[in-house]
């Protein structure tokens, strides 16, 4: 039964019929010398798409039924959804792995199944962006082909949005009071702990902590009254890339997330202005500060490819969830042989 439902499935894929502008598109994306022809791509090509947590969405391309081409979504939730003008209405879909198998170099495969996805988020109602903390492997490619194909950018995200309104969350309460316990770790403490001077370091520290929370709760207003925006709108405040350093060897979301360099870091933004500080976040050109959607002509094609070449509905769970693993070890095997430290090219 299994092999009369491959002889079926080759024939279908064999005589799978594409708009003739499809078909271009496709020969612009792949080498189709390496397959010999599009029958020979529609036989020998396996899409599955496949989303078992509903925070991911995994594309694997196969070919010969070995995994090509990969591409993972991290699909964010509302707090983290990134929705930059005219787009501020759709779901962000964030850029996680993306690699191509080293069997098929010259396949043109990654290209692919890269716009394919994209193809597939637009036509959810998605837009997709590059990670935080990307590769020059990963998210500049992907947005440099999507450039390529005439993809439609939003305006920026607003990187001094998310910084002023995490300060407020982080720091102060709804009514906006400042909330002495939230930076206690930051306070110095006393070192006196022998003999008779350990009998005063509590009021000592007391005091310690007075004195710190009357002037970092006064440093904080000054920076929040200091920088501004750049939108009057939260929803498109993002965090900015983790590759950013910002002192002491640590990024903003480990900045903001206990280090007691943040003051240090504050005294920094005073002395500089709000387009000068969202400059700063932008200057990682790995990672786009922007989202995507692809011209409806080309989701149309795009789609048509999808059709014609998804399998998902014919596989169990255990299948899709083996060919996803395969698709971890494939990335993982790439990533090592072809990205160096911080996500750089090896040459």
């Amino acid at each position: 039964m299994k092999l009369l439902f491959e002889n079926w499935r080759r024939y279908i894929n064999e005589n799978t019929q594409i708009s003739e502008e499809s078909e271009r598109l496709l020969g612009m994306l792949v080498n189709l010398k390496k397959f010999g022809s599009p029958e020979q791509f529609f036989s020998r090509a396996k899409l599955v798409i496949d989303s078992p947590d509903h925070l991911t969405l995994n594309f694997s391309l196969l070919i010969d039924d070995k995994v090509a081409g990969m591409v993972v979504f991290n699909i964010l939730d509302e707090e983290e959804n990134c929705r930059p003008n005219p787009y501020q209405n759709k779901k962000t879909f964030m850029l996680g792995n993306v690699a191509r198998s080293g069997a098929f170099k010259g396949f043109g495969v990654g290209k692919l199944v890269s716009f394919l996805a994209v193809c597939y988020v637009n036509n959810i109602g998605g837009t997709v962006t590059s990670d935080r903390n990307t590769s020059d492997k990963a998210g500049k490619q992907l947005v440099d082909s999507l450039k390529m194909i005439g993809a439609q950018q939003s305006e920026e995200f607003d990187y001094v949005g998310y910084l002023v309104n995490t300060l407020k969350r982080i720091f102060f309460n709804k009514d906006g009071e400042y909330d002495i316990g939230s930076a206690a770790y930051l306070a110095p403490r006393s070192h006196k702990t022998t003999g008779l001077a350990s009998l005063t370091a509590g009021i000592h520290d007391d005091r310690l902590q007075r004195q710190f929370n009357t002037s970092f709760s006064e440093l904080l207003k000054k920076v929040l009254n200091h920088l501004e925006p750049m939108t009057t709108q939260n929803n498109d405040d993002c965090k900015p890339s983790s590759n950013i350093i910002v002192a002491d060897g640590l990024s903003l979301v480990q900045i903001l997330g206990g280090s007691d360099k943040l003051p240090e870091f504050l005294e920094k933004l005073l002395t500089m202005s709000s387009q000068q500080v969202q400059d700063f976040f932008s200057s990682d050109e790995r990672v786009q500060g922007y989202t995507f959607t692809l011209p409806d002509m080309m989701i149309k094609a795009g789609i048509e490819i999808i059709k014609a070449i998804d399998q998902t509905a014919d596989l169990s769970d255990e299948e899709k969830e083996e060919i996803s693993k395969s698709a971890t070890n494939m990335f993982v095997d790439v990533y090592g042989k072809e990205i160096g430290k911080r996500g750089r090219a090896v040459n």
